[in-house]
């Protein structure tokens, strides 16, 4: 079972390339139409859908480790001063680099917690 902090490092890994990493969609195909984000068609992902992908085949207890997952991305967008953290708002009117930092803090944050 993937910890938090696992899934965390494995979506920012998969999303690094900015050609992995889309807005507006959870997860999208090489043509760009919309696609599960848990199949195997999916080539780029928002930092919600990457989460989600991360934990494709863990079936215990993956809804809360998923939403604990978006949580922790979301008290750093919080830490930052935003007043509504809000994920999905956050990927979808930031650039990739902008995405990446976020992700990279809260990792970096929860490393340091450990």
């Amino acid at each position: 079972m993937k910890t938090v902090l696992q899934i965390l490092r494995l979506g920012r890994r998969v999303i690094a390339g900015p050609d992995r990493w889309n807005q507006g969609d959870y997860a999208l195909d090489e043509s760009g139409f919309s696609v599960p984000d848990d199949g195997d068609r999916a080539v780029s992902f928002c930092s919600v859908g990457v989460i989600f992908h991360a934990e494709k085949g863990q079936h215990v207890n993956n809804r809360v480790r998923r939403l604990l997952c978006v949580n922790e991305l979301e008290k750093t967008i919080s830490l930052r001063g935003t007043a509504t953290p809000n994920l999905t708002r956050f990927n979808d009117n930031s650039t990739h680099p902008m995405v990446i930092a976020l992700w990279d803090e809260t990792i970096e944050r929860l490393e340091a917690a450990q």
